[in-house]
């Protein structure tokens, strides 16, 4: 996460921890209202970070009631990172056949190799091109399994892949303004939008890559070429429809 992001959850749970619920700017009591319904005014929040790298950034309290909340922010789409290793061993847990999962290690890696070995990855373009026809199978696969849409979903951005505390709500936005979006409201989406329109390969909303293609300029970040990371195009713009959409 990037220094910006980690102030930007700093401000917020300086602006929420220890204040009375009528003290509260009017973007969080809207937003808290969403969370714990309708509120006394005279009761203090509490707000702590977490700090151990999990999936929820922060969580807030309400008269002994605690949330987890991701926050997101700024341009980055960027939900989640892990390594090649673990993701694989999670899609088979799942089900996925293996042809598709060679399909997964190839794209990611680039190179045409599923283990990165080659080392020089094709530019995007020629990547689309060679893979168009097994991106097409690799996503009427995953469309026919939304189980595992709303798995990936769940591990990408409220579980995480080393367990813990989930996150409850996504937050994105900063203490001027906000969108908060359940976990409940996020998959009443992924039942009804399938982004078939989508031609990369896809889970849903996520598109992937490495965190590196090609071999790294210093040896130290190598282990960048082994984690995958996944992104969610207009993730601000598709949070403030489904806050809008869907019930809380």
């Amino acid at each position: 996460m990037s220094n910006n992001g980690i102030r930007n959850e700093y401000e917020i749970v300086d602006a929420i921890n220890n204040k009375k619920v009528k003290d509260l700017s009017q973007n969080f009591q809207f937003n808290l209202k969403k969370i714990f319904g309708v509120m006394d005014e005279n009761e203090v929040i509490i707000a702590e970070r977490v700090a151990n790298h999990t999936k929820p950034d922060i969580w807030v309290e309400y008269k002994g009631i605690r949330k987890y909340i991701s926050i997101k922010s700024g341009r980055a789409n960027e939900v989640h990172l892990e390594q090649l290793t673990t993701l694989v061993e999670f899609f088979k847990e799942n089900a996925l056949p293996e042809e598709f999962i060679n399909f997964f290690k190839e794209y990611c890696y680039g190179d045409g190799t599923t283990d990165g070995s080659h080392g020089v990855p094709y530019e995007f373009a020629q990547l689309k091109l060679l893979y168009k026809d097994k991106s097409k199978r690799f996503n009427r696969e995953i469309l026919s399994k939304h189980y595992l849409i709303e798995n990936v979903i769940d591990r990408a951005i409220f579980s995480g892949a080393k367990g813990g505390v989930p996150a409850d709500y996504i937050y994105f936005g900063d203490i001027y303004y906000g969108e908060l979006v359940s976990k409940k409201q996020i998959f009443k989406h992924l039942m009804i939008q399938k982004w078939s329109y989508m031609d990369n390969p896809h889970i849903g909303p996520l598109q992937f890559r490495m965190m590196q293609r090609g071999y790294p300029s210093r040896p130290e970040f190598e282990y960048k070429r082994h984690m995958v990371c996944f992104w969610w195009a207009n993730l601000e713009a598709d949070l403030r429809y489904i806050a809008r959409r869907y019930d809380i």
